[in-house]
């Protein structure tokens, strides 16, 4: 929830800065509207509720796991600026890709190209990377992919879209003088729609690379955890059945094995008593 509202934000607080705090907001209502509701509220949804970052076989076998989230260790400060040091990446990414593309000549200045050279034209692009983008975070940060989180990401993707189209072909009460007519049309169909395209992915892989190397960084520090606490637990097993082993040879030597007869007993017995 933090993540995604920095993100956000942020984008809006850099557009601030570029338009000397006009107090022009740079987001449609529309898309103030609906971020909060239809883009980013399901999927983390059932990510909270059936996420399960190791199998339950391994939760079952080392218990041990359950001290490492003792005390919220996972709301610790470090967690906590982690996030906010990727929220505020992402942002910063987004907004200065976005406003790379509006200035060096890819839109045209929405007529007859591209429309992120104007300003409906410029946040519905932007509001189209945060959207994909804290949606591919969520992603990456999920360790089960059940059929509820896919489900929900899938058709929150698919039901925004259909949004977008709607405004883009229907007069909305929310939008403001019909300002997103024709505006997605030319996002997706201009003479500069190809390079948009192109930036979308070269956006986000610039956005996600971070993420993906703390993931791999995280796995490696869990496989050696994990791998850690089983050796001592085999440690600790092998040095139990040894001891094991040692008090049962001294047992049998003075009790007799075991797997001796009642009849090898009682004759070991009459002997010792000669």
């Amino acid at each position: 929830f933090f993540y995604k509202n920095l993100v956000f934000t942020l984008t809006q607080i850099l557009f601030g800065i570029f338009s000397l705090f006009s107090s022009q907001s740079i987001y449609d209502n529309l898309y103030l509207l609906i971020y909060n509701i239809t883009m980013t509220s399901i999927p983390i949804i059932f990510y909270g509720i059936f996420e399960q970052r190791l199998p339950e076989s391994t939760l079952m076998t080392v218990p041990d796991i359950y001290m490492t989230i003792s005390r919220n260790k996972y709301l610790s400060w470090m967690n906590f600026f982690t996030w906010t040091a990727f929220s505020v990446w992402h942002g910063i990414v987004i907004f200065f890709g976005t406003y790379f593309l509006a200035t060096e000549g890819v839109s045209m200045g929405g007529n007859e190209g591209n429309a992120i050279g104007v300003l409906e034209g410029y946040g519905s692009f932007m509001i189209d990377c945060v959207f994909i983008g804290v949606t591919i975070k969520l992603v990456l940060v999920s360790y089960h992919y059940n059929a509820f989180l896919i489900i929900s990401v899938i058709g929150t993707l698919v039901f925004n879209f259909c949004v977008f189209i709607l405004a883009n072909f229907v007069s909305l009460p929310i939008v403001d003088n019909d300002d997103l007519i024709g505006v997605w049309t030319r996002l997706g169909t201009g003479n500069g729609a190809y390079v948009s395209y192109l930036a979308l992915f070269v956006l986000f892989g610039l956005c996600f690379v971070p993420d993906l190397l703390y993931r791999l960084f995280i796995d490696s520090k869990t496989q050696y955890y994990l791998q850690s606490v089983l050796k001592s637990k085999k440690t600790s097993i092998e040095s139990s059945e040894s001891s094991s082993s040692c008090n049962g040879a001294v047992n049998c030597a003075y009790y007799g094995s075991l797997d001796e007869t009642s009849e090898e007993i009682r004759m070991r017995r009459m002997d010792e008593s000669h």
